[in-house]
């Protein structure tokens, strides 16, 4: 996998201001070791020298450009008689890193005016530092580096990760009591902090409902799903949602959102999650896909194309990964098996 990459170019053009370079490679990443990204077409603006600061002046001749991100040169402040050494591109190679070098990388050369000069590309090439290619995974244990006061052993606990932190909240404890204390616990100082719970009943014991999945974002609280015992048999969803909800941390009022249906899927049936209960679920903001850059051109001219798989990286937006659960439907007579357990992903 890519570790970090170099790219040169080298180019003849009367007008170097009229150039612009991007690359094209896979993406956007994944962030996972064992899934690579379902496009190679994810742009990294390398040269525009309309976006920048510098002078627009035409500077002919043969350039040589190599684009580095840890190179100290800048592409706004430098203008030369020519272009002939290491600059830090517009966007970020680095939003390459954990792709995979024998993807699809294409260079994008582009004369952005018409005016009859001409020019014409020498020679280009990629530079790539590996990681290797076989990663290893291992388990680390925690207990014995973190310091604070850590919450006690308990079993059902609500729990939220927020930035590099994960909040744990309640749960049963040792003896089955019910608990209803708060704890932080930081992923970079493994430091745990017992926080005081103020109006944490009204957002996760609401009502009857139970087996919620619980995400914090910057709107606030977001509620997926669950389970509500009714007072008799229902012929519909038998009491499990797929409801989402939002609480507003100041004022701790729950509000419905309306969600659209997945408008690719041939089933109309299918468009929705299905109604479960104690799924899995978390938020994704778009900032985690590094898509936006200081120039980014495709921001400029394309528009926000729905994902045709399940694979959410194909959203520019905020998301919501939800997986299984359980919508309580009942199993074979025999051993339970194909029972309400669910392996889909939304």
């Amino acid at each position: 996998r890519v570790k970090g990459l170099i790219v040169t170019v080298s180019l003849q053009h009367p007008c170097s201001s009229q150039i612009r370079l991007s690359l094209m490679g896979p993406g956007p990443n994944t962030g996972s070791a064992n899934f690579f990204p379902h496009s190679y077409a994810h742009e990294v603006l390398l040269f525009d020298q309309r976006l920048s600061n510098a002078s627009s002046q035409c500077v002919s001749g043969v350039h040589t450009f190599i684009f580095d991100d840890k190179a100290s040169a800048s592409l706004e402040t430098c203008c030369p008689e020519r272009f002939d050494g290491r600059y830090v591109p517009s966007g970020r190679l680095a939003e390459f890193i954990g792709s995979s070098v024998s993807a699809e990388w294409t260079l994008v050369l582009h004369d952005t005016v018409k005016d009859g000069l001409t020019g014409r590309l020498l020679s280009w090439s990629i530079d790539f530092v590996l990681s290797p290619s076989t990663p290893e995974f291992s388990w680390t244990d925690l207990s014995s580096l973190w310091t604070g006061t850590p919450p006690s052993a308990r079993y059902r606990a609500t729990t939220i990760v927020y930035e590099q932190h994960i909040f744990v909240y309640g749960g049963i404890g040792s003896n089955d009591d019910p608990l209803t204390d708060l704890y932080r616990f930081d992923t970079q100082t493994l430091q745990w902090l017992q926080l005081t719970p103020v109006g944490f009943e009204a957002a996760f014991q609401t009502a009857s409902m139970v087996g919620a999945s619980f995400s914090l974002c910057s709107w606030g609280i977001i509620r997926f799903g669950g389970y509500t015992r009714l007072p008799q048999m229902n012929t519909g969803s038998y009491g499990y949602s797929r409801d989402v909800y939002v609480m507003d941390p100041v004022t701790l009022r729950w509000s419905a959102l309306e969600v659209s249906a997945w408008p690719f899927h041939r089933d109309s049936a299918a468009r929705y999650p299905r109604e479960r209960y104690l799924s899995a679920a978390v938020f994704i903001p778009s900032a985690v896909h590094l898509w936006e850059t200081s120039a980014s051109y495709r921001l400029l001219i394309d528009k926000v194309t729905p994902s045709m798989s399940s694979d959410y990286m194909g959203q520019l937006t905020d998301s919501i990964l939800v997986y299984g659960g359980d919508n309580g439907a009942p199993g074979g007579l025999d051993d339970g098996t194909h029972g309400g357990m669910l392996n889909d992903l939304w």
